[in-house]
């Protein structure tokens, strides 16, 4: 039994690895193709870019690994069956469960480790990558000088550069406007015949040596007579300094991305749904007894007992101001009411969000379980190997458990069922046909025989006989 095992295991994890690798590699390009436009363009190194590839690269493994364990299971038995060695198996009087026990317990041992992964280190990197992308998308596109185009990213400064020589340093035409002081507008304009510029410190400065230009500046006196100076120098040489640190990559604190709830494992999430479930309760009784305090009335001194107002006799106009006065305090009432509901609301929601991030990571992790019971005696049963059929057989039970999944979720989060029922509604509905699989393989069953060549001729057969 230990060679059968080990045949099957082996015939297994090639195909898992290639498939897991693929799938890591194809949502990574989705993830690249989604924020393509806000991450290029910023000057970061190589090492940025692959440090953020690298942590969203972790990302989707908890959805990878039911997919690739579905995959790869169809493949090797599909596999097995076309080349008749689980015939072979079958012959030596090994049932067909037997044979599916060594990737069930692969199974069992991935789902494990993805529940470990998805609480305690997934959070981690994702906390991680939402920070280091919220920088890049934060971060200004790196320096970029054109030609006769006006350049404004330089805090205080407007610059434009008639020419700018091959070697990227030696310009002509320079022209500066400084407007660092908002309020005086562009108090100084500086035009020269060429330049050099340079960066410095690590790209922290940009430097600036001008030749043969004019310096024109205008001072405000705010002395007696309040008037305007206009002062112009011409210079052979100068040298400008600017600070490009706002260039930098910023580092954001990640106490600001800890509340998010994919930043948080299992016991970090019961503890934000507990705080969530008794901020409702406790808003919920507060705004009952304010409801209360508008129909109180006609309460005696020691508050024990409630009594009925004497009648009261009022003119027309006292009768009329009190039905105003009654009609402003039940709209005012109303108004809070709305208010407090749609308060309520958000920690209602925010607790069913909570809990089914919750049961997500139980869910994605006995997902790798259902996927193994239904690819494996699939493959077993078509008997076809290869990438094409197992494929689509993929897809298409992959879109199945991916849509319920979704539906179940949605009617959750709007409280219209349980939040149990809707997180595990998937898993519900598709292990019933997991379990169908498996017994119409043991018993060899052609549900699953799509030759339909053989039909057709059987089926011609049959026609000939009764003629």
């Amino acid at each position: 039994m230990k060679k059968i095992n080990l045949l099957v295991i082996r015939a297994f994890i090639g195909p898992f690895l290639i498939i897991f690798s693929v799938l890591v590699l194809i949502f990574l390009v989705r993830f690249i193709l989604m924020y393509i436009e806000e991450i290029s363009g910023k000057g970061l190194s190589a090492g940025t870019y692959f440090e953020l590839f690298f942590y969203f690269s972790f990302n989707s493994i908890p959805i990878i690994l039911p997919l690739s364990i579905l995959f790869a299971s169809l493949i090797t038995y599909g596999n097995m069956g076309q080349h008749n060695e689980l015939t072979a198996i079958k012959s030596a009087g090994v049932s067909l469960v037997r044979i599916l026990v060594p990737i069930f317990t692969f199974s069992v041992l991935i789902s494990f480790l993805s529940f470990y992964l998805n609480n305690s280190f997934i959070p981690k990197v994702n906390l991680k990558a939402y920070q280091l992308l919220w920088d890049i998308k934060h971060k200004k596109a790196a320096f970029n000088l054109k030609e006769g185009v006006f350049y404004n990213e330089i805090p205080g400064y407007s610059l434009k550069v008639d020419k700018i020589y091959p070697d990227g340093k030696a310009m002509k035409g320079v022209i500066i406007y400084d407007h660092k002081e908002r309020s005086k507008g562009n108090a100084t304009h500086i035009v020269a015949d060429s330049g050099y510029m340079q960066l410095l410190n690590n790209e922290t400065y940009l430097q600036f040596e001008l030749f043969d230009g004019k310096r024109n500046s205008e001072h405000f006196d705010q002395g007696e007579t309040n008037t305007n100076k206009y002062v112009r120098s011409d210079f052979s040489y100068s040298k400008l300094m600017f600070d490009l640190t706002s260039f930098k990559l910023d580092e954001t604190p990640e106490e600001l991305f800890a509340g998010n709830r994919q930043m948080m494992g299992v016991d970090t999430l019961q503890s934000n749904v507990d705080k969530f479930d008794s901020e409702y309760l406790k808003e919920k009784r507060m705004f009952s007894e304010q409801i209360m305090m508008f129909f109180k009335y006609g309460i005696l001194n020691d508050s024990t007992v409630r009594v009925a107002s004497k009648p009261q006799f009022y003119s027309v106009s006292e009768s009329e101001q009190s039905k105003i006065n009654a009609y402003n305090r039940l709209r005012n009432l109303k108004y809070q009411a709305e208010q407090k509901s749609s308060h309520l609301e958000s920690f209602r929601f925010n607790s069913s969000t909570f809990k089914i991030e919750q049961q997500h990571k139980y869910v994605q992790s006995v997902a790798c379980i259902l996927m193994f019971l239904i690819g494996a005696p699939i493959g077993s049963v078509l008997k076809k190997g290869g990438l094409g059929f197992p494929g689509l057989i993929t897809i298409f039970f992959f879109i199945i458990y991916y849509v319920i999944y979704i539906t179940f979720e949605k009617y959750a989060r709007v409280d219209q069922i349980n939040i149990y029922a809707g997180s595990w509604g998937a898993i519900y509905t598709l292990v019933p046909f997991g379990l169908f699989f498996v017994y119409q393989a043991s018993i060899d069953s052609n549900l699953f025989d799509l030759d339909l060549k053989a039909k057709i001729n059987r089926l011609l057969n049959k026609k000939a006989k009764i003629v």
